[in-house]
């Protein structure tokens, strides 16, 4: 049986709850672009080793993107 509660909200509401979510993604994805954004506009001259923590925090950011977009396709 459905959740009362889910369907007296309505659709709408269930949307707004994905979409708070997604911002979560928002810190690491934006983060991981800074960085890489600035080791390329410097040439790799300064902080090139932040590569190593860019790129995981968009690998980690991106993918919580895709699995909570994913996720209610199968859920529902």
């Amino acid at each position: 049986m459905a959740n009362p509660q889910l369907m007296q909200q309505g659709p709408q509401r269930h949307m707004v709850n994905w979409f708070v979510r997604n911002r979560w993604a928002l810190v690491p994805t934006i983060t991981g672009m800074a960085i890489v954004a600035f080791v390329i506009l410097t040439g790799g001259e300064h902080g090139a080793w932040l590569l190593w923590i860019a790129i995981p925090m968009l690998i980690l950011g991106l993918g919580y993107f895709f699995l909570i977009n994913a996720v209610k396709y199968f859920v529902d």
